[in-house]
């Protein structure tokens, strides 16, 4: 980005006097009193012991981009990474790249030690002690430009050496950074026999961490975890490993973890849907903001997106730039400002995946979606909203719709579950009711012996008696009946229906906000008022609650009751059937509610299970 006129993008010189139309004035410079307070707070952005590993693993990555090699597509272009199953790239590197990360809890240290080219005396010095100059900045296939990663150990420990080899037959040259350190630095040499670099590459000491920075993330499993999901895309490279390893004070190896990449076509997964996109934007010839293509850097897109049967932790539909992790989409602001599904989309555990924007090798750095410097977010340039519309407009509609199919028929689930408990709560209210007809309604009852009546077997006998049975059903009814089974909802085979006299069944009709027909009670689940009270949380789940409950109890309360009249005979009085009517309601209402902590439990266990 050029300076604006009148200004210098050369440094400052030391305060003068200078001519300004015959008058005198002072020129001044930025000053620093203190370097490494300002350093030292730069890095508190890091947060996470894998967070700031992560710098190191990066820079050993991008050294090792001089070894690798893209293969050419038919027609001449580049294969896009990412492309065929679990994202790998359709390139190789010259030689094994080998990356190693060492844990030593007990010395409270990490190391970090790769394979690479190492570098001279001269950039040693640099990249260590010039803040914010990066060579990286301005080569597209690489991923540091800010010149800071380095200093990211101020964060959490005290001290960071940085080993180095460019030949296999010279010394190591080391030098040590203290976290308070102003000056007095200096380059030394290590004996090769001395050297952990055996031929080239570098070595990174994280030495003497703080004790809160000792917590469950300073582990070679953790680190192992965090570097798979930070650097997914590029696992999947053939011949590069990296390993992470936990080892004693004295170097002895404890336990390996070798880094292997993620499979999305992985048969488990049970893939309901997919997206798997490469594209470039802008396109050639299109028009952003009034202006053509050619005034803005392309970047290409690379999606990667699925709805599995099953949630993976950590797997979450995430952003990458140039194949390292920035944010999971849902978490990232800039992006779900201009999302209308962050929730039901973005948040859904079972939307699994990546879109990875990277630069066209060769081309210049930058582009509509460029990190932050911590990495964790966009930065806010002028084409970002309009980049991120494409992408919301390449895949938000189509995952919403496979999101929309497989929750339809884990909410089926979820509402069987519904119907057998509205079912047994009736069943319950139908034997308390048979008791008090054993009994004359007129005479004082001891209630201890009114709860001792054993109920009829099979509660309530609505329309299914010996004398009813022996009749044939109205031709209309059964006819009425095969319709709205029709639109009930399915049952699994492990779900059989319960039968314990009336029954109730949740079906997506026509409008009609329930029907009694023979024993069963059908309600609506379609129907307005039914759907204003069943809500759903964030990621599209049904929130079964109280309101919910009363309404089902109301609907059911009446049918009950009518049915009850018709075999019972009809009340004395207006005001009887009032009574009546809210005893049945008040009694249906308090089961349904005290089932519902039992209701939630079954509705999330089925949520679990995935799709």
């Amino acid at each position: 980005r050029c300076p604006p006129s009148g200004f210098s993008s050369e440094p400052r010189l030391p305060p003068s006097l200078a001519s300004n139309g015959g008058a005198q004035r002072e020129e001044l410079q930025l000053t620093i009193s203190r370097p490494t307070l300002l350093l030292n707070h730069m890095a508190e952005r890091y947060t996470s012991t894998p967070r700031v590993l992560m710098e190191f693993v990066d820079n050993a990555i991008d050294d090792a981009e001089a070894f690798y090699r893209r293969v050419e597509q038919e027609g001449g272009n580049e294969a896009e990474e990412g492309e065929g199953d679990a994202g790998e790239s359709f390139g190789a590197y010259e030689r094994e790249v080998e990356v190693n990360v060492f844990v030593c809890e007990e010395s409270k240290r990490i190391r970090v030690v790769d394979n690479c080219r190492g570098m001279p005396r001269e950039v040693l010095q640099r990249v260590v002690l010039n803040v914010g100059e990066s060579k990286k900045r301005g080569v597209a296939f690489l991923n540091g430009q800010y010149g800071f990663g380095m200093q990211a150990f101020r964060t959490c420990c005290e001290s960071l050496t940085v080993q180095t080899k460019t030949s296999a037959e010279e010394d190591a040259e080391e030098i040590t950074l203290g976290r308070w350190q102003t000056d007095g630095f200096a380059v030394e040499s290590v004996a090769r026999a001395e050297s952990a670099i055996k031929g080239t590459g570098t070595a990174i000491t994280l030495d003497n961490f703080d004790e809160q920075w000792m917590d469950d993330t300073f582990s070679a499993r953790e680190i192992a975890r965090e570097i798979e999901l930070h650097f997914e895309r590029l696992l999947a490279r053939p011949g590069l490993t990296v390993n992470v390893m936990e080892e004693t004070s004295e170097g002895n190896t404890l336990s390996i973890h070798r880094c292997e990449p993620f499979d999305y076509a992985a048969q488990d997964l049970g893939v309901i849907e997919s997206i798997d996109a490469s594209v470039v934007w802008p396109a050639p010839g299109e028009e952003v903001g009034g202006k053509q293509a050619a005034s803005v850097v392309p970047q290409k897109v690379n999606i990667r997106l699925c709805v599995s049967s099953q949630p993976v932790q950590g797997r979450i539909a995430r952003f990458f730039v140039n194949g390292r992790r920035i944010k999971e989409v849902a978490g990232t602001r800039s992006f779900t400002a201009y999302s209308k599904r962050r929730w039901t989309v973005w948040a859904h555990p079972n939307v699994l995946g990546f879109i990875d924007i990277s630069n066209e090798e060769g081309s210049a750095q930058g582009g509509a979606l460029q990190p932050v410097i911590t990495r964790d977010e966009f930065k806010r340039t002028r084409y970002r909203k309009m980049m991120f519309e494409y992408v919301i407009d390449l895949c938000e509609q189509k995952l919403e719709k496979a999101l929309g199919r497989a929750n339809k028929e884990q909410s089926d689930n979820k509402l069987v579950v519904l119907e057998d408990i509205l079912t047994n709560v009736l069943s319950t209210v139908s034997r308390e009711d048979n008791r008090r007809r054993v009994v004359n309604p007129n005479q004082a009852v001891d209630r201890a012996m009114l709860d001792s009546l054993e109920p009829p077997e099979g509660g309530l006998d609505l329309g299914t008696g010996s004398e009813n049975q022996q009749q044939e059903e109205d031709p209309k009814t059964v006819e009425r009946r095969k319709e709205k089974e029709a639109k009930a909802v399915p049952r699994r085979k492990k779900q059989p229906q319960v039968h314990q006299g009336f029954n109730v069944r949740l079906i997506r009709g026509e409008g009609k906000r329930s029907e009694l027909i023979g024993n069963t009670i059908y309600v609506d689940i379609e129907h307005e008022d039914f759907k204003k009270r069943m809500k759903k949380n964030r990621t599209g789940h049904d929130r079964f609650d109280d309101r919910v409950c009363g309404y089902l109890a109301t609907v059911i309360a009446a049918h009950y009751q009518d049915r009850r009249y018709v075999e019972h005979g009809p009340p004395e009085s207006s005001d009887q059937a009032f009574q009546d009517m809210i005893d049945v309601y008040v009694r249906i209402e308090a089961k349904l509610r005290k089932n519902l902590p039992s209701l939630v439990k079954q509705m999330e266990a089925i949520e679990k299970e995935g799709f």
